[in-house]
């Protein structure tokens, strides 16, 4: 069944954060369902397990576009309570998965992040329509529709009981450019540091076109690319490209608001 999002359904599981989960065969449908419609829970300061199994999906939309998915390769999830890690089946593969190919994320540690609903992120790189270089840009409705939502609890108190969204510690999340005077310090990359890529992230309030431009401490511009965002969330991935190591200021425009801020480029 094509799906703009995957199959997760979650069991629990005393597995070590280093093991590998084994993906559920048995799965046919695409489309973002929790095992027994329950959010994955997590017991402050307890070791904790969870095995997510999906299937990946076989199509996307993007600006209104609907493209084949041949591959996705899953480069983070971000905004997991801190302590809580993740992994794949497919990590010694590069976390890279066929168009409907089944597999399974583990995830696990001990949280030391308070109560709450954790609302993460997951980034995705895509390979469309037989193309040999990863697709640019995430599409807005990957980024939208594959988000893990996790909830941590005290000892003695129900899952249930929990319903206040809040944030990790460990991650600053993204802000929209249309709102930036107020909430520049939860503008993003991810992952900053970078050594090889990484992905800017943003959010749009309706279809625009936006400029993204990188300059180097010397003002000189090193990259720069124009973007049609979509309504929702958006990552620009960002190749080094040879760049060499050092400080990097990257902007981010739709023409009326803008946005800067600093990303590193490790050795």
């Amino acid at each position: 069944m094509k799906s703009l999002i995957f199959t997760l359904a979650f069991a629990f599981t005393g597995l070590l954060a280093s093991a590998q989960c084994t993906p559920d065969l048995t799965m046919v449908d695409s489309g973002l369902a929790y095992e027994n419609g329950e959010t994955p829970c997590f017991t402050e300061n307890v070791f904790t397990g969870k095995t997510i199994f999906f299937k990946n999906f076989d199509e996307v939309t993007v600006a209104g576009v609907t493209v084949n998915v041949d591959s996705i390769r899953v480069d983070s999830i971000a905004g997991l309570p801190c302590g809580v890690s993740w992994t794949t089946n497919k990590a010694a593969q590069g976390n890279i998965f066929a168009t409907n190919e089944i597999g399974c994320f583990q995830l696990s540690g001990t949280s030391t992040d308070g109560e709450g609903v954790y609302k993460t992120e997951m980034y995705i790189t895509p390979w469309v329509n037989g193309g040999a270089t990863p697709f640019p840009q995430q599409p807005a409705s990957l980024l939208n529709n594959t988000r893990i939502i996790v909830k941590v609890v005290a000892t003695g108190t129900s899952c249930t009981a929990v319903t206040d969204t809040v944030a990790s510690s460990c991650y600053t999340y993204y802000t929209s450019v249309n709102d930036v005077a107020s909430n520049l310090s939860k503008f993003n990359n991810q992952p900053n540091p970078f050594s090889n890529f990484t992905n800017i992230i943003f959010t749009a309030k309706e279809n625009a076109v936006y400029t993204v431009k990188v300059v180097n401490m010397l003002g000189a511009v090193v990259y720069q690319e124009q973007v049609s965002a979509e309504p929702g969330v958006n990552a620009i991935r960002m190749e080094r490209n040879g760049l060499p190591a050092g400080v990097y200021v990257y902007s981010i425009t739709n023409g009326t608001h803008s946005v800067s801020k600093r990303m590193m480029i490790a050795e």
